[in-house]
């Protein structure tokens, strides 16, 4: 009987466990898109999970197949997943905090703040929702601005 060096064992156990994990983060993203589709769109459930599956599907498939086949295929100097990384990651990630930050600082009202934020002090309170419409917004214009090559 052969047995397992201990190592093996943990490891499959652990990419098991990775895979588990990105299936359910994965879920509840799509759940977003599919959300969308069925209240705005007026789509059944089951045709807005068809349609959000086949097209993050088709472009996890172009960003994987950038690394082979198509990997010849560039814009500005970026395959597929490059571009798809650089779009994420220096334009839509701060653009989306920087609406968040702005969101809260100005338009919920202080009492769905306060209830938010608990037993926290009044000037802790004060702190962030200053920070959320003043600093927080400089800050990501920087990161922003910097992802963009352009500081």
């Amino acid at each position: 009987f052969y047995q397992l060096p201990a190592g093996v064992l943990w490891s499959a156990l652990f990419f098991f466990l990775l895979m588990v994990a990105s299936l359910t983060s994965t879920i509840s993203m799509s759940e977003l898109c599919v959300a969308f589709f069925t209240e705005q769109l007026g789509m059944t459930r089951r045709k807005a999970v068809v349609v959000n599956t086949v097209v993050a599907m088709s472009l996890g498939t172009l960003c994987a197949l950038s690394f082979g086949p198509l990997s010849g295929l560039t814009l500005s100097g970026l395959t597929i997943f490059g571009l798809f990384d650089y779009l994420s990651s220096n334009i839509l990630l701060p653009l989306g905090g920087m609406a968040i930050s702005l969101f809260v600082g100005w338009r919920v009202s202080r009492t769905v703040i306060d209830v938010q934020l608990g037993k926290l002090p009044r000037w802790l309170k004060n702190m962030i929702v200053l920070s959320l419409r003043f600093i927080a917004p400089v800050g990501i214009g920087a990161v922003f601005v910097s992802g963009l090559g352009l500081w």
